[in-house]
């Protein structure tokens, strides 16, 4: 016979019924075990000689002994610890997974892609490294006890990464015509923006403007020409802040070849004429207005304008401008 004597390890559920049982060769005892709420059965174990416990204990010989039966009833994990971390880039980071339940001892595991260089301790559940790659990383962080349900959490892991403009360093705008750039960023978090003068300022009429998006704009009608100089700044948090030395060029829109103009010998009475090419330079039709011409040698009687350009000059055509010197 063996005598069996059920007990519940850690005081968080009940057995029924709660006295030793005697068990006969080939018979079996039964026990009913009730976890209080927030609490499961986690395991029914124990061993007697020459049988195995179960959810019902039998014999499987006639032996005579003291068997225990130990009922353990434990709680469920839940993860306590935040649901994101941010860690530097190239910089020891550490972050500290926590869970709750009964037993209190935890396997922690993740699924997903962690960075280079960071690895998540399946004991202490301390997620630690030096990141390699700056970016934003999802995971599922799994916390156990043996006691199911598992516990899972979706978790962020950040990896600051200091700004850097990406975008060219140099633009040309057009005279009088609607001109825009778009200046370009990288980073985490998200870089923002701005301009400062560097020995000049913009030219009336372009502005900058932040989208905060990691991207700004530079656009406006300029009403000069000329060769302007300032800072492109970005900055999120994360030293250092990277600025960039912008070059932005106003030209006019259009251009002219060649630039002055030399008759020669020319025969009495007999006209002779040459020609201007008028080009457009930019991207936009021009319109063309009245054309003068100043004349630095002889009499400006002497000179007329023969055949022109039209009204408007498509962007990147060319017309010609005929001078006629009699």
């Amino acid at each position: 016979t063996y005598t069996v004597t059920p007990s519940v390890s850690n005081g968080h559920g009940t057995i029924s019924p709660n006295v030793a049982q005697t068990v006969n060769y080939s018979s079996t005892a039964t026990f009913t075990v009730t976890a209080n709420s927030g609490y499961s059965i986690a395991s029914i174990g124990g061993t007697c000689a020459a049988g195995t416990l179960s959810g019902s204990i039998y014999t499987t010989g006639p032996v005579t002994s003291n068997c225990a039966v130990v009922l353990n009833i434990g709680q469920a994990p839940a993860i306590t610890s935040a649901n994101h971390a941010t860690f530097p880039l190239g910089v020891l980071g550490s972050f500290a997974v926590t869970a709750s339940g009964i037993p209190a001892v935890m396997n922690f595991t993740e699924t997903g892609n962690l960075p280079s260089g960071v690895t998540l301790n399946p004991t202490s559940g301390l997620l630690s490294g030096i990141p390699a790659v700056g970016g934003t990383y999802p995971i599922t962080i799994t916390a156990s006890n043996g006691v199911p349900p598992n516990a899972t959490q979706s978790f962020t892991l950040t990896v600051d990464q200091p700004p850097i403009v990406t975008s060219l360093d140099y633009a040309t705008f057009f005279q009088g015509q609607s001109n825009s750039f778009t200046v370009t960023a990288t980073g985490i978090p998200t870089p923002t923006l701005t301009e400062s003068p560097n020995g000049g300022s913009l030219p009336a009429g372009v502005k900058f403007v932040d989208n905060h998006n990691g991207t700004g704009t530079l656009s406006g009608t300029p009403t000069v020409t000329g060769v302007f100089s300032f800072w492109i700044t970005a900055s999120n948090g994360v030293s250092p802040p990277s600025q960039q030395n912008f070059t932005l060029t106003v030209s006019a829109p259009v251009s002219l070849s060649p630039a002055s103009l030399a008759f020669g010998n020319v025969k009495d009475g007999v006209p002779a004429s040459k020609a201007v090419t008028l080009t457009n330079i930019s991207n936009t039709a021009v319109a063309i207005g009245p054309v003068t011409f100043t004349v630095t040698s002889g009499a400006k009687t002497q000179f007329t304008l023969g055949p022109g350009c039209p009204a408007s000059l498509a962007g990147g055509s060319t017309c010609s401008i005929t001078v006629i010197f009699t």
